[in-house]
């Protein structure tokens, strides 16, 4: 996300606090929701006790001084994070057929919803998360044996295992969904189901990315279910989802 320039000036003259910073200015209202806007994208939320915005982690530290230094942050909403819940998290766990034992890998992991659910079914899971404070709450967030996770780059990770499953809600940004999902391909066995969430321009668009993707997936047996629209607006988006599934030739 990228911030004003104004915005940048009145935080660099606020008083940077060992757990938060401090607004030193009178603000109009209009402004102050900028500057409101642009902290909360760092993590940081307003403590009226203290009068100031106090940070949640030490991750938005660092998201402030890249706030102050270059006028951008990475928010979720940036890479296209938005939380699987509801009617669709329970369709997507039903489709992806889990079972006792199965090993499942899921790559774009969020705060946990997703692997908390095949956990629960018994399943043995590789979760993979790319925001350092996504990767915090799933931390605190999940119970029980069986899992292994990850803060990084998946585009970047090389696994060596495959998996029987892979269950995933991959970012949306730029048609990144696409990279994604070839990229757990890769890791899926003969015979493994893939279950992902993803926009539902990949079902029509005819650009030579979308093209190749269809290609790509045409042998295992691709099926495109829609989902309802605006089942992620609760999460922060209203684009149109779908829900593919396939099996993995051998």
């Amino acid at each position: 996300m990228k911030v004003a320039p104004h915005v940048i000036d009145i935080l660099r003259r606020a008083e940077i606090l060992p757990n938060g910073i401090r607004i030193v200015e009178q603000l109009e209202r209009g402004v102050y929701a900028e500057v409101n806007k642009a902290l909360a994208a760092a993590g940081f939320k307003w403590a009226k006790g203290p009068k100031c915005h106090q940070h949640e982690s030490e991750e938005s530290e660092t998201a402030l001084r890249q706030l102050i230094d270059t006028g951008e942050v990475t928010t979720a909403q940036d890479i296209g994070f938005f939380e699987t819940t509801g009617a669709t998290l329970d369709r997507v766990i039903a489709l992806a057929h889990l079972e006792p034992g199965l090993s499942v890998l899921e790559p774009s992991a969020g705060t946990g919803n997703m692997v908390q659910r095949i956990l629960d079914a018994g399943c043995r899971v590789l979760a993979v998360e790319f925001l350092p404070r996504n990767f915090k709450q799933l931390a605190m967030n999940i119970t029980g044996d069986g899992l292994v996770a990850l803060c990084c780059d998946f585009l970047a990770l090389d696994i060596p295992d495959l998996f029987d499953r892979v269950v995933m809600n991959p970012p949306f940004a730029k048609q990144v969904d696409m990279d994604h999902v070839l990229r757990a391909l890769a890791f899926l066995r003969p015979g493994g189901r893939l279950v992902a969430v993803m926009a539902a321009g990949v079902t029509f668009r005819e650009n030579r990315k979308t093209q190749a993707f269809r290609e790509a997936i045409a042998a295992h047996d691709p099926v495109f279910e829609a989902l309802p629209a605006g089942s992620f607006k609760a999460s922060g988006t209203d684009v149109n989802t779908v829900i593919l599934t396939l099996v993995k030739a051998s």
